[in-house]
Parts: C-alpha cells; sequence; structure tokens
C-alpha cells in the first residue's frame, strides 16, 4: 500500500500511521504501508530536515528526485511502479492510495481474496473519460499530447489496486510511452499499451461525507474519499474524542 504525500503532510502521515497504516497483518496476510514523497518547493532547507528526520524514525518513506507537484504526479506514480519492480517484485497487489483516503482493511482484504491474482486492476473506473481541450477546465489537453476525443478506460488515481504482475509490465511500458501529466489518465494508457482493461468496483472511492455522517463510516466499501487530507485528520479527531475507536471508522 503506497501513498503518495505533499512533503509538508506530516500530520496526514502520522494519522495514516495510527490508522491503517497501523496495521501490518489482517487475516494472515501482510501489509506494508509505504509513503512516496518528492522535493519540497517551499522551505526547502527545513522541510527536509524535518523529512529525513522522519524517514529515519519510521522507515516508511520513499524519497524521489523529483520536485513534488501537481504536474509530476505521473512522474510519482511511475516511481511506485519501479520501486516495486525493483525491491518488491513478489507484491501480490498494490493498492495505490491518495493521503485523504480511508481504507477499510478488513473489507479489503475480503474482497482481495476472491480477486483475480494476475492481469488484474480495479478501482473507480471511467469507461469513456473526456478530454478535455478548454484551458479553463482541469487537466486540459492539447490536441498534439493526445488526438481522440476520449481517453482509454481508467481507475480513479484516488485509490486503484493492481495485481502484482501487472505492475512490472506498467512500469516497462512507461518506458516506451509518451508522458501524460494527468497520472490516472496515463496509466489507463499504460494499461491499453500492455492489454488489460481495468474493471470497476463499487467500493472504491466512496464519498465519506454521504457515507460518514455523523460521525461513524458505514462499513459498506473498501476506500473512503474524504476531499482533502485536512478532512481526514478532522475524523480521526472526533472518532477518538468520542471513544468510538475500535468500533467504527
Amino acid at each position: 500500500m503506497i501513498t503518495p504525500c505533499r512533503p509538508e503532510e506530516f500530520a496526514a502521515r502520522g494519522v495514516i500511521r495510527e490508522t491503517r497504516g497501523h496495521t501490518q497483518e489482517v487475516r494472515q496476510h501482510d501489509i506494508i504501508h509505504l509513503f512516496i514523497i518528492g522535493k519540497p518547493t517551499e522551505n526547502e532547507d527545513f522541510v527536509t530536515a524535518k523529512l529525513f528526520n522522519e524517514s529515519q524514525s519510521h522507515r516508511d518513506i520513499i524519497l524521489i528526485d523529483v520536485v513534488d507537484s501537481y504536474k509530476n504526479l505521473t512522474l510519482k506514480s511511475i516511481m511506485i511502479l519501479r520501486w516495486i519492480t525493483d525491491y518488491c517484485s513478489n507484491t501480490k497487489y498494490l493498492l495505490k492510495v491518495d493521503s485523504d483516503i480511508l481504507v477499510n482493511l478488513n473489507n479489503l482484504i475480503s474482497f482481495l481474496e476472491s480477486a483475480p491474482r494476475s492481469s488484474y486492476v480495479t478501482g473507480n473506473v471511467n469507461e469513456f473519460p473526456v478530454a478535455f481541450r478548454k484551458r479553463t477546465v482541469k487537466n486540459p489537453v492539447t490536441k498534439e499530447e493526445w488526438p481522440l476525443a476520449n481517453y482509454p478506460p481508467r481507475p480513479s488515481g484516488t485509490s486503484y489496486i493492481i495485481s502484482g504482475d501487472v505492475v512490472a509490465r506498467l512500469y516497462r511500458a512507461s518506458l516506451r510511452t509518451r508522458l501524460l501529466n494527468i497520472e490516472d489518465v496515463y496509466i489507463g494508457i499504460l494499461l491499453t499499451v500492455i492489454g488489460v482493461r481495468p474493471q470497476k468496483q463499487e467500493g472504491f472511492m466512496v464519498r465519506a461525507k454521504t457515507t460518514c455522517l455523523p460521525k461513524c463510516c458505514q462499513n459498506n466499501a473498501i476506500t473512503y474519499n474524504f476531499d482533502g487530507s485536512e478532512n481526514l485528520i478532522e475524523h480521526n479527531k472526533e472518532v477518538k474524542l468520542l471513544n468510538l475507536t475500535g468500533h467504527c471508522m
């Protein structure tokens, strides 16, 4: 389980370590939690020093020599694929999950126990993503960058699962596929290159604002999207304050 984080998201990483990051085994299945972080762009010396100390203390951070920015999210995901390929090639499944996502580990493991073991990618899949051209929208592309009206099917970048065999295939495909700075779209392009179609799963990217009210998240999903790590931090504080830990998420 690898979470891309901004360098300055110290509090968010703390909450993740307290919650899903605290669990290393579910029903005899080992879980490894890691963060991947690029180089800071503000207060560089101060943030870098804090990151180094945090990394030394927790041993769960992959630091990469890439400026940490929205446009470089694609590079961060490629580095995730590379890291798994080089250092953890026996991985059965990779869950790439953002820092504002709450993960129900029991539901995740239960789901994976009956999932295909190979050539498998799943998440909240958009079957026909539109390639927007207007510069006023988020993530516009030119026809030179992508000539078609639609992108290939792709899982939402907030959280998706890749079977271990697909990880290395995606990384190798990235070495020969033109980069596009829209992370989840690029993953969809790579999946098309290697001939793997992502499978839609309804339990991914459930909106926390509709399923985690008033305080507890309903136990019917795999990932809950809090739309910002600050909202996940606040939710965790409320659950702890009400002494509900262990009774709800």
